[in-house]
């Protein structure tokens, strides 16, 4: 993603001190069509990996996978959370406009490389559902990965259709589904044909035996397995 953040920086000089009325939207049009162009390249690939994993299976057929565009109005909705800071009325006393423009342009890389990898991720759970021969699909953590992140990664191979995805969860992780992704999050969906097996990374293996020794003694579901998980990764 460095050379869709280093193209989005080159966008930010748009918006003008004084000028926001005219110049955030001028922005948010020059970065939703800088995020389609990159998601294009980016669910062609996602296609490309899906097509060589079917064939390294040994599925008969040609099967391609449709590709998901980043619909309009989300990326609207996240360019207008991302500089929703700026407008903070004075009577609001709120941080220098300095550190609300810096605020606003991280927000804004993280929600632009949300934009890009949801649409991979989709292009993939979208062929999962269409292909027969498709099993489902597994979460790909990164090591640095936050403990909600290595959690759905240790449960393998269960992801099946779009209501797990959770595409439309929040950076609070609510939301529908259970494959939850986040601002600035790495995880990648890699999908299982009939008749593979999956074997456990020895990195997620870790992952497991910290959370299946961290829960046993936990009493209550949800939150607080979650919280026992994050705890001990902490600690670690």
């Amino acid at each position: 993603m460095a050379a869709l953040l280093r193209d989005l920086a080159g966008l930010w000089p748009i918006i003008r001190l004084g000028q926001f009325g005219r110049t955030v939207p001028q922005w948010q049009a020059a970065a939703t069509a800088t995020v389609n162009r990159y998601a294009m390249a980016a669910t062609v690939l996602a296609s490309d990996y899906y097509e060589t994993e079917r064939r390294y299976a040994e599925i008969p057929g040609l099967f391609v996978p449709d590709l998901v565009e980043v619909p309009e109005e989300k990326a609207a909705a996240s360019f207008r959370w991302a500089t929703s800071d700026l407008w903070i009325p004075e009577q609001r006393d709120p941080p220098p406009i300095e550190q609300r423009l810096a605020t606003a342009k991280t927000k804004a890389d993280g929600a632009a490389e949300k934009l890009v990898a949801d649409a991979t991720r989709e292009t993939i759970v979208g062929a999962v559902e269409a292909d027969l021969e498709a099993r489902g699909w597994v979460r790909q953590a990164a090591l640095g990965a936050c403990s909600f992140c290595k959690l759905m990664a240790i449960r393998g191979p269960v992801y099946s259709d779009a209501d797990a995805a959770g595409g439309d969860a929040n950076s609070r992780f609510q939301g529908d589904g259970d494959f939850k992704f986040h601002d600035h999050c790495n995880c990648h969906a890699a999908v299982i044909f009939r008749g593979q097996t999956w074997a456990m990374p020895p990195h997620v293996r870790e992952w497991k035996r910290v959370y299946d020794e961290s829960t046993k003694d936990v009493t209550e579901g949800g939150a607080a397995l979650r919280n026992a998980f994050r705890r001990a990764l902490a600690d670690a």
